[in-house]
């Protein structure tokens, strides 16, 4: 898959304290259609698997500093992939596809309300050259940082979210073309402005 990668913002400058983000972070599923800005897009990605430290350490512990994870992000203009060492991303999939990414997640809404939608992949063949029949264990725990560091900078940042892990992992790798890739996808996270009132709901918070 060739894409051509544009280079984005700088991360924004974060105003709340981690004490207050977690105390705040709850799961969002109604949002308005206010379209988050590239900034606040740029903020998530690094959030999740930004650099850090010299040329390839990032904002999530990975075994081995061998980063199997790759961020996809589904938007009205079309899906597109991060790349954390040069902090771009590029369009490789024209058209708005965040209903068929809602149909791929057994019809949960916020997927396809959400104006932007974050999918995390793995790659365990990566994590495996180390760690064997371990690989995916590791991989689905460095999955599970990455998600959590996102949610946490939504907070900061007045925007809202939720983690979905319930998916037809077949449909979404046919969708986001993954299995061309060899990554598995591991969560998918909605994320919008919230709306006016709005409180978590379900069996989660």
């Amino acid at each position: 898959m060739k894409v051509e990668y544009k280079e984005l913002p700088p991360p924004l400058e974060l105003k709340m304290t981690l004490g207050e983000a977690l105390a705040r972070r709850c799961s969002i599923r109604d949002f308005t259609q206010r379209q988050l800005s590239l900034a606040e897009i740029s903020t998530l990605l690094w959030s999740a698997q930004g650099i850090t430290h010299g040329d390839h350490l990032r904002t999530v512990p990975s075994a081995g500093a061998l980063y199997p994870l790759r961020i996809y992000v589904l938007t009205w203009e079309g899906i597109f992939a991060y790349s954390s060492l040069s902090h771009a991303w590029g369009k490789y999939k024209d058209g708005d596809h965040r209903e068929a990414l809602a149909r791929a997640a057994l019809g949960q809404y916020p997927v396809h309300e959400a104006p932007v939608d974050f999918v995390i992949g793995g790659h365990a063949d990566i994590t495996a050259q180390k760690y064997g029949h371990r690989a995916e264990r590791h991989m689905y725990c460095e999955m599970g940082h990455a998600a959590q560091n996102m949610q946490l900078v939504v907070t900061a940042l007045g925007l809202g979210s939720v983690a979905i892990g319930a998916f037809d992992d077949d449909a979404i790798s046919e969708l986001l073309g993954l299995k061309e890739q060899k990554y598995t996808p591991g969560y998918i996270v909605p994320v919008g402005e919230p709306l006016a009132g709005c409180i978590q709901h379900g069996d989660d918070r």
